[in-house]
């Protein structure tokens, strides 16, 4: 085997191995394109509209997951990814926001055993319910202060008397 097959398996198993390391948390996957770059959107499940974080190829390493800047802080807070690491150039930690695609940042994963692939996994999964849930609170509460117009509007109706 050429070094350069090499090394395109090892891309290919390690998009793979973070594709389904998502999935395993009970994520959905889809396929997109954007121009000419493919990527894997992941989401929280088929009814979500919004992404938890995309998986993209990568020139210099194998992959590179782009995520929120909510993930990023995370990340960061944990000790995940250091400021010497990104310093010393070991791993590219680059802002991505001006690309308008939902995400902020891409970290770029060195191979398909790279523990900052679970770090990123679960930091992802936890932003992305948390706004779920604001989102599902915001719905509710929409919904109650439309009940109570309705029935307030339903109200001064029933006040109302006829002209005839």
């Amino acid at each position: 085997m050429t070094k350069s097959r090499g090394r395109h398996a090892l891309k290919r198993r390690t998009k793979q191995t973070i594709v389904d390391a998502f999935v395993s948390e009970g994520c959905t996957a889809v396929e997109r394109s954007a121009g000419a770059v493919t990527y894997t959107a992941l989401k929280l499940s088929d009814t979500h509209i919004n992404s938890v974080a995309n998986v993209y190829g990568s020139k210099r390493g194998a992959a590179t997951i782009w995520v929120k800047d909510e993930t990023w802080q995370l990340l960061k807070d944990w000790g995940a990814v250091t400021a010497t690491e990104v310093d010393a150039d070991l791993r590219r930690v680059t802002d991505i926001s001006g690309y308008k695609r939902g995400m902020d940042w891409s970290i770029e994963i060195h191979d398909d055993v790279d523990p900052v692939i679970t770090s990123t996994i679960r930091a992802s999964i936890e932003v992305a319910k948390k706004a779920d849930i604001a989102r599902l609170t915001r719905v509710a509460e929409a919904e109650e202060k439309a009940a109570k117009a309705k029935a307030k509007a339903d109200e001064m109706a029933a006040k109302r008397r006829s002209a005839f």
